[in-house]
């Protein structure tokens, strides 16, 4: 078996490791507190900007729609530069992710959200299911997670999604949203990779 590089994956190899060399965080990702959260969002923000991030994700959803063995390469090269790890959102655009029906009832004051999910073959721990709202008075949007409840019978991989939230706002402000989900990762909120639910039942 030839684990060579072809001709092409040779040429992105060597295009990245430049990238890299110049752009790939110099100092230790800090343990913990707000400098870890700004390095890992500059960082998470330059890959996405310079097109490292979703190299498999499909190119009608804003990725570059390469093989598999891109990612290996990106991971390869991150790793032996020395900087911190690639969100793998990449690997979502394989998978037929979808959602189903999403309803909402008013109980005693509150709001309770369902979201039915289907993930294909994805790992249920790869992805965050949330609402999604615009901030209020200036304030920065809010996002809510929903909690993974009952498998649906009869699909491969589909999961209803609960969450329950005070009746402050109209649920029409509230959109259901599919993010993906990778320790430390900082996910642009205009980057293509989020899936949102443009039609829930109570728009």
């Amino acid at each position: 078996m030839n684990y060579r590089d072809a001709p092409q994956e040779a040429a992105f190899r060597h295009q990245l490791r430049a990238w890299l060399a110049a752009n790939a965080p110099a100092d230790p990702v800090p343990r913990g507190g707000p400098e870890r959260a700004a390095l890992w969002r500059d960082w998470h923000e330059a890959l996405y900007r310079d097109g490292w991030m979703g190299l498999s994700w499909p190119t009608a959803y804003g990725g570059r729609g390469l093989p598999a063995v891109y990612e290996a390469i990106l991971n390869d090269e991150v790793g032996a530069a020395g900087a911190p790890p690639v969100p793998h959102v990449g690997f979502l655009g394989r998978a037929m992710l979808r959602f189903g029906s999403a309803t909402v009832e008013q109980k005693e004051g509150q709001l309770a959200f369902q979201v039915q999910v289907f993930l294909d073959d994805l790992d249920p721990d790869a992805v965050r299911v949330e609402l999604y709202a615009e901030g209020q008075n200036a304030n920065a949007p809010v996002t809510h997670p929903l909690s993974r409840g009952e498998h649906l019978v009869g699909s491969a991989n589909g999961f209803t999604y609960t969450t329950l939230l005070p009746a402050t706002r109209p649920a029409a402000e509230y959109t259901p949203r599919l993010v993906p989900q990778h320790d430390g990762a900082f996910v642009p909120l205009e980057v293509p990779f989020i899936l949102w639910h443009d039609s829930p039942s109570w728009r």
